[in-house]
């Protein structure tokens, strides 16, 4: 049976994945390490999204959000750039937080 969690057997509980032995962050998984290891809240996606933008990582194009060149270099496997990007290297953490305590967010 598949579950939110992923596969699961009927006697096990949800798989939890450990943010430490993840490879690569999705936007969650950036906002809960931000928390995590920063005590930085942001408390959702969409403002992590306008802090990317602010920092020159993501813009706005239309409706979604697009991978500028700088971003795609510094913080993410993509070779080309790429609408609503929720792929990061797990830099991407530090220097969110970095920019936060910089700009008293």
């Amino acid at each position: 049976m598949f579950g939110l969690f992923g596969n699961k057997s009927s006697d096990s509980g949800p798989r939890y994945y450990d943010i430490e032995k993840v490879n690569n962050y999705s936007n969650h998984e950036v906002v809960v390490a931000l928390k995590k290891y920063h005590n930085i809240d942001l408390g959702s996606v969409r403002i992590l999204n306008k802090l990317l933008c602010e920092m020159g990582i993501i813009e706005k194009s239309g409706g979604r959000w697009l991978l500028t060149e700088y971003g795609r270099v510094n913080f993410t496997g993509w070779n080309t750039r790429v609408y609503d990007p929720n792929l990061w290297h797990k830099n991407i953490v530090d220097a969110v937080a970095a920019y936060c305590r910089e700009n008293d967010v």
